[in-house]
């Protein structure tokens, strides 16, 4: 049987130290940042959970404007406000560690009754309104910027998802959907801030925990920052689109937090930063499948990359009035067994079954998906690129005379784009987004049943 993912001996012995009690027991847990459940037991015998989270990156030395220390230093600050949160029990410098308290409940509302995410939504939201009205004055908190204009609310976000200090190249740079998502932004930014408060940064359903008809703990506190409220609501948007917990309805929700903070909602600024987050995420994602760490769930990230950027898409053109496309999936082939289907079946029926570890399992399924993957791409991938080429032709002239050439042009074309002249860029992108997502078919799967809740505030 495959041994499963362990920790350092030091860091073991200093959560040890400083929980009083022996770990016996650790997991890698299932999520795209690196954390750990870790089973303890103490001298009388007694059990207990505890959640570990190491920033590998700061450790190594390069150091992000959202970092798990920063993170560390807001969830000790909320302890002084009536907002539930983990406890932060240590910070190990060394492998700059945070060991936490374990929270009960479940952070997958979506499997809870409809009646447990009515009474839990409704109690989160009236938790997102009292995280509203702190007073940021009062927090102190280093690495949090206070932006000054409505525009710097936005892209204050923007530019730190953007990581100087990791990824010298700004995706922005690289890739056509994260520059024209900025540029996007930009040309589209409220005008109107009510406030700037602590928002979360990146909440909703499955960044909270439950238990019951209650919520027990608000969780990931990483891209926390000072914002406009109506940021956070958008937030919410895109993550009940990943997390259903509403009943496919936001909108008393969304009431129901405006009668708990006084705010008022502005629906055009709520979809802004719908789009907001989805963009993040392109620019994020982005780094994260194109400069590739094996130690990260590569799958996942690649299958959720594919779905981010058509929703991205088809965001931006449902705003301004376009036309959506569907993602139409490939025709099967029909030449028997490939070896990329063989190696995925041996991998999900032969792998999978001797594997205990969680995490390793839900890699091994995803390493199965990415095989599937491949196959759709060495067959389709030459179709879609040459379409591709046609479509950065015909916007840019016939001067184009590869791939790499136009995307570079098209990037440039980008930079001072007016929203007049947005239509045919999101156009050619949006085609773009629908052929890779059939080809990361296989790594989508998790998400292809996801939709839109809706949000129609009552005038």
């Amino acid at each position: 049987m495959a041994s499963a993912p362990t920790l350092p001996a030091d860091l073991l012995q200093w959560v040890a130290k400083t929980a009083g009690a022996e770990v016996i027991q650790h997991r890698r847990h299932s999520a795209r940042r690196e954390a750990w459940v870790l089973t303890l037991r103490d001298a009388a015998g007694k059990e207990q959970q505890l959640f570990l989270r190491i920033d590998r990156a700061l450790a190594a030395g390069k150091v992000s404007t959202r970092n798990l220390e920063r993170e560390t230093r807001l969830i000790q600050a909320l302890e002084q406000h009536d907002i539930p949160a983990q406890k932060i029990l240590g910070w190990n410098d060394t492998h700059c560690a945070a060991l936490q308290s374990w929270v009960p409940g479940t952070g997958h509302l979506q499997g809870e009754s409809a009646a447990d995410q009515k009474a839990v939504m409704m109690e989160f939201m009236a938790i997102a309104a009292r995280m509203h009205r702190i007073d940021i004055d009062t927090l102190a908190l280093p690495g949090f910027e206070h932006p000054k204009t409505a525009l710097a609310h936005s892209l204050l976000e923007v530019e730190a998802v953007e990581e100087p200090a990791i990824f010298p190249v700004s995706a922005c740079l690289t890739s056509p959907l994260a520059a024209f998502g900025k540029r996007w932004l930009i040309n589209h930014a409220p005008t109107d801030v009510q406030a700037t408060v602590l928002v979360q940064g990146d909440t909703g359903p499955g960044n909270f925990m439950s238990e019951g008809p209650r919520a027990t703990a608000i969780v990931d506190w990483e891209w926390a920052h000072y914002g406009d409220p109506m940021e956070d609501l958008g937030n919410i948007w895109v993550r009940d689109f990943f997390n259903p917990s509403c009943s496919g309805d936001l909108t008393p929700y969304f009431e129901h937090y405006a009668q708990c903070s006084g705010f008022r909602l502005q629906y055009d600024s709520i979809a802004y930063y719908k789009v907001h987050q989805l963009v993040r995420s392109v620019i994020g994602l982005a780094y994260l499948t194109e400069q590739l760490d094996w130690t990260t769930a590569i799958p996942m990230n690649l299958g959720y990359r594919a779905i981010i950027d058509i929703e991205t898409c088809r965001a931006m053109a449902e705003l301004s009035g376009r036309p959506l496309l569907d993602a139409t999936p490939l025709p099967d082939e029909a030449n028997g067994l490939s070896l990329h289907e063989a190696t995925a079946r041996q991998i999900e029926r032969l792998v999978l079954p001797q594997l205990d570890d969680r995490f390793t399992a839900q890699l091994s399924q995803g390493h199965a998906a990415t095989l599937r993957y491949l196959a759709l791409r060495e067959r389709w991938q030459a179709d879609f690129d040459q379409q591709e080429l046609d479509d950065l032709r015909e916007l840019l002239g016939s001067g184009i005379s590869n791939l790499g050439q136009g995307r570079e042009a098209l990037i440039r074309h980008i930079h001072s784009l007016a929203i007049a002249d947005e239509g045919p860029v999101l156009d050619l992108l949006y085609r773009a987004a629908v052929n890779q997502a059939r080809l990361m078919a296989p790594l989508t799967k998790p998400w292809q049943q996801c939709r839109w809740a809706k949000f129609q505030p009552r005038t």
